[in-house]
């Protein structure tokens, strides 16, 4: 339980410190008076959303075994065929 947490700060320090979320955050920083409200806001949004991809990316990885993630992957893939012919019926 404790290398699992462990595994979730590093995966989360990770993350955060990754060079293109860094680069993000940096331009945010360096450019949020020059930007419209708008583009921030937008720019704001794709930081979010890098961050949080990136730590769901990690996690999963920290928690699922390899055989695990396969799994998951191939519930997924066809999750997505199973709703793209209930899609092609309705149509």
């Amino acid at each position: 339980m404790l290398s699992t947490a462990l595994g979730l700060v590093e995966a989360t320090k990770t993350a955060i410190l990754d060079e293109y979320i860094m680069g993000l955050a940096g331009e945010l920083h360096t450019r949020r008076n020059e930007l419209p409200d708008e583009i921030y806001a937008k720019y704001l949004f794709m930081y979010s959303s890098a961050i949080a991809s990136k730590v769901a990316d990690l996690v999963t990885k920290v928690l699922l075994t390899e055989s695990e993630l396969s799994d998951l992957f191939s519930i997924l893939e066809e999750m997505d065929n199973l709703t793209e012919t209930i899609l092609e019926e309705i149509a």
